[in-house]
């Protein structure tokens, strides 16, 4: 069977790892555009793979101003020897967004209320988090207009992470009676 390739879109902490890692279990292939910012980082500042959201986004910013497309086509290169369908988490950008959809990406959007986004990004260690304004970046916010960017399922993530699986079953069950 033919799967349609799907994007995971969504602010921090609204929960798109989970909702991509579930799609996994039912046969997706996970790409995240931002690997190969992950990796110039690590190769800048040393370390891990995990890096300051500040400067993770400093460094995305100025690859977005210096070329638009370059991340998904960077993703396009790595993922020629993997099988699809494909699962791809957090496009970020009006260009991520184009470019996945010119390759017949199809868009999961997950939404979780403010305070629980916060309240989780504390838990996962991002304790310098107060409130979800200090979130309101260009990153966080320049695919929020549907109008111009469509979705074709939404996922609310309410923390349930057995109704979380419903939700992404469903979507999956959809994608499929499609094809």
């Amino acid at each position: 069977m033919y799967r349609t390739s799907l994007a995971v879109i969504g602010k921090m902490g609204a929960g798109k790892t989970e909702v991509t890692d579930l799609f996994v279990s039912h046969g997706y292939t996970k790409g995240i555009l931002s690997h190969p910012l992950k990796i110039a980082a690590r190769e800048i500042w040393g370390g891990t793979m995990k890096m300051d959201r500040e400067k993770g986004i400093a460094l995305g910013k100025f690859i977005q101003r210096a070329d638009p497309e370059a991340l998904v086509r960077a993703w396009q290169r790595r993922s020629q020897d993997h099988p699809s369908p494909f699962i791809v988490e957090a496009p970020r950008y009006p260009s991520d967004y184009d470019g996945l959809s010119q390759l017949g990406f199809r868009f999961v959007e997950v939404l979780a209320d403010p305070v629980t986004r916060v309240d989780r990004l504390q838990r996962a260690g991002h304790g310098r988090l107060t409130d979800v304004s200090q979130l309101d970046d260009e990153t966080e916010t320049a695919l929020d207009d549907r109008r111009l960017f469509p979705v074709e399922h939404t996922i609310f993530n309410n923390g349930d992470l057995s109704k979380l699986a419903d939700f992404v079953a469903a979507v999956v069950r959809k994608e499929d009676a499609r094809v």
